[in-house]
């Protein structure tokens, strides 16, 4: 199953040295682990040996942090017709490895979750859920893997503890251990001391040599407006929720500003995208858009000591780059349990050539937005998105179409959406791409 918790340091705005901390190591039950590509270590994933999965820090409701088992996304549905025999549908694809547990959240103020074990493997084509109106109706799981509901939980005590450990308060960001009893160590993320959050370096900020300390977490996006012409972004949020430090506007490009969450008293509320109209949400609270954030700036560097190059925050790596291809990659695990970086790629869709929609073909499509034009350039594969295995049906990207496509909607029209669209080259073998391991310290 692939979960990485990548944390990194940085050297930026007067950091203490990496050594200020014990350094990272492996405990007796929890452990560490890497992608390994040749010489070039990237990520810190975290395994929980005793339930053999892997893990990742998360407050509990006892209000202490543990290393919680990673967990399978699952749908509420049920065996019958009647809907009286509930089972669990991983939402993964057929042959993406589950793990064992489930998390099970309730409450609107993201609640620390219920974790379970899912339970027996059952043999269905064929479950079944209410619709709105309460009434049973079937869809198909074919392409789905079926589950008795786990019939055990996992309390927080049966999981391995951890406590967040700080060096001195010196600088804007301060260095942070995770660390357990059993003598596990690994980097978590920065405290920024401006911010009063945590935050990580960012790759999605990288740009040349500097990129920023990112909040973890981000922000909440203002969804509504204050004003009639939704101009004025604004934010609600549940009366029974903590309320938030910062916002983004719904309409922000990506990498998105950050701002303070101003808050402000219950006024009227709108929303649309071509249309604006009033909303009443009675009871929540209500924020502003408030002054820009400044995130830390922290100083990169690009290790090129090996195919599989790193940039570096500080000798730690926040992402990787395939020099051969030259194109920034991400680790990647295959359904069959192999580590490939792999470059971004597009997605598969099938349209029609013709407007009778008779022709039907498969196109690479690459999702764009008119108002947020992207300067990255044009992923050179594409992959069937429904696989598994990100190695499932890989192909080349050809030329971008400019002739008109067609969709069958209930009727075949012309294509409209906002994704490009170009033509697929040929199959892509495993080894075009770099492969690593996956190391256990």
């Amino acid at each position: 199953m692939r979960t990485v918790v990548v944390v990194v340091f940085v050297a930026a705005c007067g950091r203490l040295a990496f050594d200020e901390l014990p350094p990272a190591a492996s405990g007796s039950r929890l452990k560490l682990t890497r992608y390994a590509f040749e010489s070039t270590l990237y990520g810190a994933a975290f395994f929980d040996s005793v339930l053999d999965a892997h893990c990742y820090p998360r407050l509990m409701a006892d209000g202490r942090l543990y290393c919680v088992p990673s967990p399978t996304p699952i749908q509420h549905a049920f065996l019958d017709a009647s809907c009286t025999q509930p089972v669990w549908v991983k939402i993964l694809t057929l042959g993406c490895a589950p793990s064992r547990y489930v998390a099970e959240v309730g409450g609107t103020c993201a609640s620390p979750p219920t974790i379970a074990e899912l339970g027996a493997r059952l043999v269905a084509t064929t479950a079944y859920r209410k619709d709105s109106m309460g009434i049973c109706t079937s869809y198909d799981v074919t392409t789905y893997e079926v589950y008795e509901p786990g019939p055990q939980l996992v309390p927080a005590r049966d999981m391995v503890e951890l406590e967040e450990i700080r060096s001195p308060a010196t600088a804007r960001l301060q260095d942070v251990r995770y660390e357990s009893a059993d003598g596990f160590r690994a980097p978590a993320p920065y405290f920024d001391q401006l911010l009063g959050m945590r935050c990580f370096a960012s790759y999605e900020r990288l740009s040349g040599d500097a990129t920023q300390c990112e909040p973890v977490g981000g922000a909440l996006v203002a969804q509504h407006f204050s004003d009639a012409a939704c101009t004025q972004p604004k934010l609600s949020v549940n009366a029974s929720c903590p309320a938030p430090e910062l916002m983004v506007p719904s309409e922000a490009c990506r990498p998105s500003p950050y701002y303070r969450a101003i808050p402000t008293t219950e006024q009227p509320l709108f929303t649309g995208a071509s249309a604006c109209f009033g909303l009443s949400f009675p009871g929540p609270q209500f924020f502003d858009l408030g002054p820009p954030v400044d995130l830390a700036p922290m100083a990169v560097t690009l290790d090129t000591g090996a195919r599989i190059a790193s940039y570096q925050v500080d000798d730690v790596g926040i992402a990787l780059r395939d020099q051969l291809l030259d194109a920034d990659c991400f680790p990647s695990l295959t359904a069959d349990g192999e580590v490939y970086c792999l470059p971004d790629m597009m997605f598969v869709q099938t349209l029609f050539r013709d407007s009778a929609c008779t022709q039907p073909a498969d196109f690479a499509a690459r999702g764009v937005s008119p108002s947020c034009p992207s300067t990255a350039p044009v992923p050179k594969y594409a992959r069937n998105s429904a696989a598994c295995s990100m190695l499932e049906d890989v192909r080349t990207v050809g030329i971008e179409i400019t002739a008109p496509l067609y969709e069958d909607l209930n009727g075949c029209m012309p294509y409209t959406g906002s994704a490009k669209s170009y033509e697929l080259g040929t199959a892509v073998p495993r080894s075009e791409f770099a492969k690593g391991v996956i190391r256990l310290d």
